[in-house]
């Protein structure tokens, strides 16, 4: 346990460093995905609006698509906008067909320096090391716990050994009244058996 919050210590510090040099209103990260995502966009565009639009493209497979972008309700029939705070391709292309607006506006604000900076503005204390802690006296001893019965069903009854009485015998074929098979598994002939 003492490891991981060694980790989370070092990982806040760092993240507190990189909060100093950040600038700008969205991260640095998302913007460069957002770029990514906008290059080699060939979709078609049916403008219903200043900020509205149906985005148009074909699959792989050639199937057609057809998906609605709202920019004033931030909103894409593809749903990946509203789930990831991020704009889809599709908004982007929008975006780009729009050309006084800017990706950065359209990012939710989780993704600003501001809200990246206010998470990591806090450090975690230093502590001693284990041998250095206070050794306390509880007053009793901590004993394992009691063990559970197993989740399965329990049996009902014990398995009997070979001899005991109750024991189920070899099997008997009710075809040739011998013991040791089944009377689906008889070999007998007819004519053994009269």
């Amino acid at each position: 346990m003492d490891k991981i919050r060694e980790m989370i210590q070092e990982k806040m510090y760092t993240r507190k460093e990189i909060a100093k040099i950040l600038e700008g209103p969205i991260l640095p990260s998302v913007l460069h995905e957002s770029n990514m995502k906008s290059r080699w966009l060939h979709y078609g565009i049916q403008k219903s609006g200043p900020m509205s639009a149906e985005i148009l493209g074909t699959t792989k497979e050639a199937k057609t698509w057809r998906y609605a972008v709202d920019l004033e309700k931030r909103e894409c029939g593809c749903g990946k906008w509203e789930v990831s705070g991020k704009p889809c391709p599709h908004t982007i292309f929008l975006l780009a067909k729009v050309r006084q607006l800017k990706i950065e506006d359209f990012v939710h604000e989780y993704y600003s320096v501001e809200i990246f900076k206010m998470a990591y503005q806090f450090e975690i204390a230093p502590m001693n090391g284990r041998s250095e802690w206070p050794k306390v006296d509880v007053g009793f001893d901590m004993i394992t716990p009691p063990l559970q019965r197993a989740a399965d069903r329990p049996r009902k009854q014990r398995i009997k050994a070979s001899g005991e009485p109750g024991k189920r015998g070899p099997y008997q074929c009710k075809r040739c009244f011998q013991f040791g098979h089944i009377e689906k598994g008889c070999t007998s002939t007819q004519t053994e058996l009269e």
